[in-house]
């Protein structure tokens, strides 16, 4: 009997020893299974990476290639994919909130436009005004003190986020007054208008001068040779708040503007283009050099011009040199001309003209030619100009 349960006890053990040796087993398979499994999720992931830049680099290779055949760029389906996910802030309803927003900010503005207005009609300020011949303007988001349409006076309110809660004057002519919103003094404005309303008087004086050495200068004898001999012809002057321009325009195309010149009131200075003068004398010779360099090409011939410098500067690319040299093939230096085209020729190894580019001197059209100057295909890529800062990459640069 004690046999017996010894030899049960024996059994279990055995059974619980080979239970637990495969348990052991299991868990060891299992945690190799499992490391082999994240392994292999791993170089998945890795792989995909891969196949995902691989795709954005293809997309950004055709794009380029389509773009120098002048094909339309197109926008791949997994490049809008990548797009980030729109903030919680951008819901249905968030329109909502700038709604209230602006009515809040609109507000807010209004009150501070007010305020600003019942200063500026109190009666001390209102008989300076009137005095002066001024007159006070509010449009929305503008306060203004004019005389005669021009602003002599402009206001700058404080917005809602600015530290500093004072208001700002300037004058036409830069002067700046700033002015403690919470207490204002009605004197210091005052004061300030009355004494920038003479100092401006005097400016314009001045202005009337200027104009008038400004209109004499573009009309002297010289000044107005040295145009006529360029083929242009002084426009009528155009007359703002901020100045007075007037233009030299191509006679053969009247619409085409060569040179501006003119007064900028605010500084009373003379200018050419964006070159400012104080003195007339200097502000005339430089006119009159101006007028000497003056680039007289016609809109037709700056499109023209303009398509040949996009095209000599894309034939520099490394790549495409390399593939005439290939090709035993040279670009002629030199244009050559016809009543209609401007051509660039193609020449074999031995200077043999084998066919040209072509473009149109009327409408700008790209074509290419065979050697006898006959029409084979157009070229629309290069018939829009491609401004050089923008021109694509070297068809030489390898694909990574």
């Amino acid at each position: 009997m004690i046999w017996i349960e010894r030899r049960h006890i024996y059994l279990a053990a055995l059974v619980l020893g080979i239970l637990l040796l495969m348990g052991g087993i299991f868990i060891l398979v299992t945690n190799r299974l499992e490391k082999r499994l994240l392994e292999e999720l791993k170089k998945t992931h890795h792989t995909l990476e891969q196949i995902k830049e691989n795709e954005l680099l293809l997309a950004q290779d055709l794009n380029h290639a389509r773009a120098v055949l002048g094909l339309q760029v197109r926008t791949y389906d997994f490049l809008l994919r990548e797009e980030k996910e729109p903030s919680p802030e951008k819901t249905a309803s968030s329109p909502l909130f700038q709604a209230v927003d602006t009515i809040l900010s609109r507000k807010e503005q209004q009150e501070r436009e007010t305020f600003l207005m019942g200063l500026l009609r109190s009666p001390e300020v209102m008989n300076l005004i009137k005095t002066q011949g001024m007159e006070l303007k509010k449009e929305q988001g503008k306060i203004e003190i004019q005389k005669k349409g021009v602003p002599y006076f402009s206001f700058t309110l404080p917005t809602e986020s600015s530290k500093d809660k004072s208001f700002a004057i300037e004058s036409y002519i830069g002067r700046r007054l700033a002015v403690d919103a919470k207490e204002p003094s009605i004197s210091q404005i005052s004061s300030f208008l009355q004494e920038q309303s003479s100092l401006l008087e005097a400016h314009f004086h001045r202005i009337q001068q200027l104009k008038s050495q400004l209109l004499s200068t573009c009309t002297k004898t010289r000044i107005q040779s040295l145009a006529s001999e360029k083929g242009l012809f002084l426009s009528k002057e155009e007359e703002s708040a901020d100045g007075i321009r007037l233009r030299y325009l191509l006679k053969v195309e009247p619409t085409l503007s060569k040179l501006e010149v003119g007064l900028q009131y605010r500084k009373g200075v003379f200018f050419i283009e964006k070159e400012t003068f104080d003195a007339v004398g200097t502000f005339e010779e430089r006119l009159a050099q101006a007028l000497r360099n003056a680039d007289t090409r016609t809109s037709k011939e700056m499109r023209l011009d303009s398509i040949l410098s996009s095209l000599r500067a894309q034939m520099k690319d490394t790549g495409f040199q390399r593939y005439l040299q290939s090709k035993k093939v040279s670009i002629s230096d030199r244009e050559r001309d016809t009543e209609e085209y401007r051509f660039i020729d193609l020449l074999e190894e031995k200077g043999k003209r084998i066919g040209s580019i072509g473009i149109l001197k009327a409408r700008g059209d790209v074509s290419l030619f065979d050697k006898d100057d006959v029409f084979i295909t157009s070229l629309k890529m290069f018939t829009i100009p491609v401004p050089l800062q923008d021109k694509k990459k070297s068809l030489s640069q390898d694909s990574p």
